[in-house]
């Protein structure tokens, strides 16, 4: 059997590969994606809009990888709340959601296209999302309970979306390109901003700033808040990487390589120390997926001393002050007040779970009880709603023990993915998309990671990787059902 699995056909066994349009087109996108948003003011917002909608239409279509292509990258540049907050224009989410679900019903029905995988993870979600539906009927704040449902139901339908739009290893590697493209664009407005210290221009929103008189000038990229944007820039390292290890075209490995130092470096320029230590967990695991040889060695070293010229010397102060962490550093503990202030975040979620250890307090409501918990804690001065800067504990509080149980379940099965896809992979003979699995298990890794200290402000973008890591077994399969023909021949 694994001799006849070695036969597959070039196309399903190698990276597909490129073709003449390929790299014009992948140049025609970031271009466009660029003059787009320095021409908004010209062609005006709502016919942005209503073009990126006819696109996104046709596109779906006629050829569902360049829809899915589309979707990904709206997702994640956050379009919706770049028009919101810029232009005061309604949110297009939901109905761009609701149009790609019917899109996908249209296919269905006029193209007969097959839809696999995507019942079990919509079985989870819906489990998730009906867990903290409950938590209406509870919740102190019903507005902030129901928003945060109706927010969290959009992101598992995006989640599914995906899953079902992805049936192929090519549609795989091309939602990858879509991200990746979507970071180089973000990334290379963050870096020249940075560099060329333009910081009062936004770039239409798409590089937004955050000032303080503690941290100074931070990149906040269209989030708008640079710990969250560190956290969904670091995502795409792993998946940078892949590419760079993967890709035959040396476009496209330029372009990954593009990809990686720009994202590396957005990532840097918001001084997050969350993020920094997610870099440092996603290295470490890529070097045990992939131990490197002496000349990657030699030219990660490289890369390492190319970036440090770049970093400023208030990220190495402000990723020393981790040190306070400990209770024996120089510095004799938390005296950096952003670090006390989440110690207070995160012992007052501790508590809201045991004083609700079931159910919680309910979805979004952790802000709402914090200012009462704080005061009798003692620690945090400050007398506001805060959030639980703990995703873990914030899901233990708001959702209790059968929430927690749930979301650890989904991460978990979803992990499982990532390694049955890697697994089934190599069997096939597919090293790229074996390691391209691998990685998706370490963007998942790196979220987690940042997850210790950031609350679930802005899962959406979680949850398109995990529609990645549940879409790479069914490619699997796909490819084994193209190759089993093959095998009844031999």
């Amino acid at each position: 059997m694994m001799e006849s699995l070695s036969m597959l056909p070039q196309n399903e066994q190698q990276p597909a590969r490129v073709s003449k349009w390929t790299i014009p087109l992948i140049l025609l996108v970031i271009a466009l994606g660029i003059g787009v948003a320095l021409t908004v003011n010209e062609i005006g917002v709502l016919a942005l809009v209503a073009i990126i909608g006819l696109l996104l239409v046709l596109g779906t279509l006629t050829n569902p990888d360049l829809g899915l292509m589309m979707f990904i990258m709206v997702i994640y540049v956050n379009l919706s709340s770049v028009l919101i907050s810029n232009y005061g224009l309604p949110s297009i989410a939901k109905p761009l959601v609701a149009l790609m679900g019917v899109l996908i019903l249209i296919r269905g029905a006029l193209f007969r296209d097959e839809f696999h995988g995507w019942i079990l993870p919509a079985i989870l979600l819906g489990l998730y999302s009906f867990l903290g539906s409950i938590s209406l009927a509870y919740a102190s704040d019903f507005s902030l309970a129901l928003n945060t449902l109706i927010d969290y139901l959009k992101d598992a339908v995006i989640a599914v979306i995906i899953i079902m739009l992805i049936q192929r290893p090519s549609s795989l590697r091309r939602a990858v390109w879509a991200l990746l493209l979507t970071g180089i664009f973000m990334g290379t407005l963050s870096v020249i901003q940075q560099l060329t210290g333009s910081f009062g221009n936004d770039f239409y929103g798409f590089a937004k700033m955050s000032t303080s008189s503690t941290t100074g000038t931070r990149l906040a990229g269209p989030i708008g808040d640079p710990n969250f944007y560190a956290q969904i820039m670091v995502l795409l390292i792993p998946l940078a990487v892949d590419r760079i290890w993967n890709e035959k075209s040396l476009i496209l490995k330029a372009l990954a390589i593009w990809a990686f130092f720009v994202i590396t470096l957005t990532v840097i320029f918001t001084y997050s120390r969350g993020a920094f230590l997610a870099l440092i967990a996603a290295l470490i695991f890529m070097a045990i997926k992939r131990p490197p040889r002496l000349p990657t060695v030699l030219l990660g070293l490289a890369a390492a001393l190319l970036i440090f010229q770049f970093v400023p010397v208030n990220y190495r102060e402000r990723i020393s002050t981790l040190l306070d962490f400990f209770p024996n550093s120089r510095t004799g503990g938390f005296v950096d007040t952003s670090i006390q202030g989440r110690a207070s975040e995160n012992i007052v979620a501790w508590n809201m779970f045991l004083d609700n250890p079931i159910l919680g307090v309910g979805l979004g409501n952790y802000n709402a009880y914090y200012e009462e918990y704080s005061r009798k804690l003692g620690i945090d001065p400050r007398r506001e709603g805060r959030s639980a800067h703990n995703l873990y504990l914030e899901i233990a509080a708001e959702r209790g023990i059968f929430g927690f149980f749930l979301f650890t379940s989904i991460v978990i099965l979803t992990l499982i993915q990532t390694v049955k896809a890697e697994r089934m992979f190599k069997e096939l003979g597919n090293k790229s998309l074996a390691d391209l699995s691998g990685l998706l298990a370490a963007s998942i890794l790196t979220y987690l990671v940042t997850a210790i200290f950031l609350h679930d402000a802005f899962p959406r973008f979680f949850w398109v990787i995990v529609g990645l890591a549940w879409s790479a077994p069914q490619c699997a399969d796909y490819s084994l059902r193209i190759a089993k023909p093959k095998f009844a021949k031999t």
